[in-house]
């Protein structure tokens, strides 16, 4: 089968590597079936080069990588610029492997499935937008039920919030996914300094270690998980300044709200038939 193709290169590659918007105070990330909290120190996480990480291509034109389970240090230090106090670290275990589009979903994308396109930016490659959380939840249900996504076994998803600073981390544990020199923001994210109030193509930026783009600006991104009436978004936006699109800035919001500053990413637990 495909994925556990994908996943025998995976493995044996990292066995070579191995070898050689109103603000929110919400808590750490809860537990799920995928991702546990612990209290033990983590491990240190390999550089595992983009290259490394196996990536395809669904029946509508989205892209995925396959990112590897692993262990990180999930919020921000107290010292760093921006620092929130919803940000405290600690240490989370994603336990199973599981992908994740390598940008937001277009807005060509979200209306070969829903059938129209809301955004107010119009821009067949820019992110979708003017999206409810529900509306995100929604689109990820109505493409798993497209028929060539079911013969493959897929259900999408968001990603959980873990899920989701884990993957724009890539193994790195600094304010942004490429370092800490805010300077460099410009050549990774569509931002408050230079994206002329507007969002842009996805891709069109640098992508982080792991191969994934927009991580940082563009469009905010909704997650999987719930706090209580709220639900959380992150990544930051076109409008926002620096600190805000740092890989830890969290935000939590009403889920059936959609201004036209929030777009999404897919994820999936693979399953045999990937």
């Amino acid at each position: 089968m495909r994925y556990e193709l994908r996943l025998g290169m995976f493995c044996l590659a990292m066995a070579s590597i191995l070898a050689g918007c109103g603000e929110s105070t919400i808590p750490p990330a809860a537990s799920s079936p995928a991702v546990s909290l612990s209290s033990a120190p983590p491990p240190d996480v390999p550089a595992i080069a983009a290259t490394v990480l196996p990536q395809w291509e669904n029946s509508t034109g989205i892209t995925l990588k396959d990112l590897p389970a692993g262990q990180f240090t999930m919020g921000s230090a107290a010292q760093e610029p921006g620092h929130k106090k919803n940000e405290t670290q600690h240490t989370v275990m994603v336990r199973e492997a599981f992908s994740i589009g390598i940008t937001e979903v277009t807005q060509s994308q979200y209306e070969h499935v829903v059938g129209h396109n809301p955004s107010r930016s119009k821009g067949s490659n820019n992110p979708v937008e003017d999206v409810s959380w529900k509306d995100a939840v929604e689109f990820c249900r109505l493409l798993s039920e497209l028929p060539a996504e079911q013969s493959a076994g897929r259900i999408y998803r968001l990603p959980t919030e873990a899920e989701w600073e884990y993957a724009c981390r890539a193994g790195t544990t600094t304010s942004y996914s490429f370092g800490d020199d805010v300077s460099q923001l410009n050549k990774y994210a569509w931002f408050g300094d230079n994206s002329e109030k507007t969002t842009h193509a996805v891709g069109t930026k640098l992508p982080n270690p792991w191969g994934l783009f927009d991580m940082h600006g563009n469009a905010w991104e909704w997650c999987g998980d719930t706090k209580g009436t709220l639900r959380v978004i992150r990544g930051g936006c076109w409008f926002n300044d620096a600190t805000v699109c740092r890989t830890a800035r969290r935000f939590a919001i009403d889920p059936n709200r959609r201004p036209h500053i929030r777009g999404f990413r897919v994820a999936l637990t693979p399953s045999g038939n990937q």
